[in-house]
């Protein structure tokens, strides 16, 4: 994880994508499946975010 998110943290910062209650729901998600050990479920709402945000950003037009 931390290497993505090196990554992809300046990006984010760039852009100033913030979406607010939802990304947070997905974190708390994130948390606790990963905490019962169920990467199953965090696979599928870690994709769900990382869409999520994209989608955010580039419906903005933040990366012009």
């Amino acid at each position: 994880f931390a290497g993505v998110s090196d990554h992809y943290l300046p990006y984010q910062i760039v852009a100033v994508v913030f979406r607010g209650a939802p990304a947070a729901e997905e974190h708390r998600l994130l948390r606790d499946f990963a905490l019962a050990r169920d990467p199953a479920q965090a696979c599928e709402v870690l994709t769900r975010h990382v869409n999520h945000c994209v989608a955010h950003t580039l419906k903005d037009a933040r990366l012009q």
